[in-house]
Parts: structure tokens; sequence; C-alpha cells
């Protein structure tokens, strides 16, 4: 089988479709909180970040009870600090998640084409062109492809390829962007 060059690869895709169509609801942007959080490094995902925070603050709370020589229950500090953390995450995405539905496209369906030139996204409420540059990096999960970039992202899940193949969209993607896998 014939090795395909990066300059065939370009002329190739630039005459081939690759075409993603899906609604942008609840589900959709779940996703894309879920995807976003679990491609940033460890220390950058809320877990991370409330659980250190949540640490310390229940770190100053026991310092408090042995400087009071109080016998405070240990237990009950610990449930109070997980609960903070568990409900601090759940509020963060509640509000990103808010933010997403305030969006003119929410509840419409969305048409993103990718080309060996960049990105066109079109809905009811228009249509953009998108350079390749705009997203420097991606990441490859099981299910889709992150386009990532400062202050955006945009998730193009597998299932919503409706034109082209899963192979040829993260060939593309991958030839264009820093690229990486996150099983």
């Amino acid at each position: 089988m014939r090795q395909r060059t990066r300059a065939s690869f370009n002329l190739i895709v630039s005459h081939m479709a690759l075409r993603y169509t899906y609604v942008f609801d609840s589900a959709y942007c779940k996703k894309v909180i879920s995807r976003y959080y679990r491609q940033r490094p460890f220390f950058l995902r809320l877990h991370f970040q409330f659980g250190a925070v949540g640490s310390i603050l229940l770190l100053a709370w026991f310092s408090t009870q042995a400087a009071t020589n109080r016998s405070g229950n240990a237990i009950v500090g610990i449930l109070i600090a997980g609960a903070l953390i568990f409900g601090s995450i759940l509020l963060v995405r509640a509000g990103v998640l808010m933010k997403l539905r305030g969006s003119s496209e929410f509840g419409m369906e969305v048409s993103v084409a990718l080309s060996a030139e960049g990105l066109e996204a079109s809905g009811p409420n228009g249509h953009s062109s998108i350079k390749w540059a705009a997203y420097p990096r991606s990441v490859r999960y099981p299910d889709g492809i992150l386009l990532v970039r400062g202050g955006a992202i945009r998730w193009l899940p597998d299932a919503a390829l409706q034109e082209g193949s899963v192979p040829d969209a993260v060939a593309l993607v991958r030839s264009k962007t820093k690229s990486r896998s996150v099983d």
C-alpha cells in the first residue's frame, strides 16, 4: 500500500467533504464541559483545584480546633469539606452550562465542515469561516475530537459526522493542529 505524502493528503482532503451536524443542546453542552475539563492538566482540573482549597480550609479548621483544645469531630469536618468540594464542582459546571444555554444557537442544529483551509460553521443564526490557525491544539477522544484555543473550544463528536469518515477527519485535524489522544 502506498503512503500518502503531506501535499497529496492536502490535495485529497481539499476535495473531500467532512461535515458534522449536531444539535447544540444540553446533552451536547454537558459533553463539551466534560471533555474540556478532562483534557486539562491535572493541576488545572476542577477536582484538584477545589480539593486543594478544601484541604487547606480543612487543615485550618483542624488547627483552630487544636488551638482551642476542643476535641472537634474530625469526621464532621471531613464530611463538610467533601460536600463543599463536590458542591463547588457542581456549581461551576452548572454555571458554564447556564452560560452555554444563553447562546443564541442553543437548541438549534449546527453544521461544521472541515477542509484543508479550516472550518466552516453554519446554523440558523449565520455562517462563519475559521482558519486552522485559530485552533492550534486538538484532543482526540474515543468518541470525537475537541478543537482547543484560548477562550474557545469546539467538540466534534464522531456520531455527528454526516459526510466523510472518522479516520479522514482525525488525519486532517492532526495534520493541521498539535494533537494528542485521551482515553
